[in-house]
C-alpha cells in the first residue's frame, strides 16, 4: 500500500528537522512507496543516497512528497521546500 501523503510529509519534515539518519526505516519505506508509485527514479535515488549533500537530498525528498500528493484535491507543498531548503541551497550570504 502506498504511504498516505500526510505521513510522507510528516516523515519529510522530521528528516529536515532531525537529519536523514533519524528515520532510516521510515525513509526506506517512503522511497519504496515512491518507486511503486512511479515517482522519478532520479529523485528517489538522490533522496536515498547518503553521499549526496543534505540540502540536495531534502529538495529531492520534497519533490517526492509533492509527487505522492498529486492525486489529492490540493497537492501538499511543504513550507520547508520553499523556505529552509531554499536557504540551504543558497548558501551563506557574502558580506
Amino acid at each position: 500500500m502506498v504511504m498516505v501523503a500526510d505521513t510522507a510529509l510528516e516523515i519529510a519534515e522530521s528528516i529536515v528537522a532531525d537529519g536523514f539518519d533519524s528515520l532510516d526505516a521510515e525513509l526506506a519505506e517512503l522511497l519504496e512507496d515512491a518507486r511503486r508509485a512511479e515517482v522519478s527514479s532520479v529523485l528517489v535515488d538522490v533522496a536515498g543516497d547518503r553521499a549526496t549533500p543534505a540540502p540536495v537530498r531534502e529538495r529531492a525528498l520534497g519533490r517526492i512528497v509533492v509527487e505522492l500528493s498529486r492525486d489529492l484535491p490540493a497537492p501538499l507543498l511543504p513550507a520547508w521546500v520553499t523556505s529552509r531548503v531554499r536557504r540551504n541551497v543558497a548558501g551563506p550570504i557574502a558580506a
